[in-house]
């Protein structure tokens, strides 16, 4: 099995209060991509009420180029957006 333990993630806490894990290299192949988080954030707490401000800054968003998982001769590569509601699941 693939073990993804040992990857790092830099934490960054955005200006709206939401904490980000990027991998190093998200970071120096898409160097908006704090801004663009940054952005869309804003806006959608702009749309949510203030009552769950809260909720939603305690959310941790994690990001990756590309994830893999599975067994070491046949990895399954994930190329799109994933959601889960744990980071158990990175360390998978």
């Amino acid at each position: 099995m693939i073990n993804n333990r040992n990857h790092v993630y830099v934490p960054i806490k955005l200006n709206c209060g939401i904490l980000v894990y990027c991998r190093p290299s998200v970071l120096s192949s898409c160097p908006s991509i704090l801004t663009d988080l940054q952005t869309d954030l804003c806006g959608a707490l702009s749309k949510l009420p203030k009552s769950v401000y809260g909720l939603v800054r305690k959310t941790k968003i994690w990001v990756n180029s590309s994830y893999e998982y599975g067994p070491i001769n046949q990895p399954i590569t994930v190329h799109h957006s994933t959601t889960h509601h744990e980071e158990g699941w990175l360390r998978w």
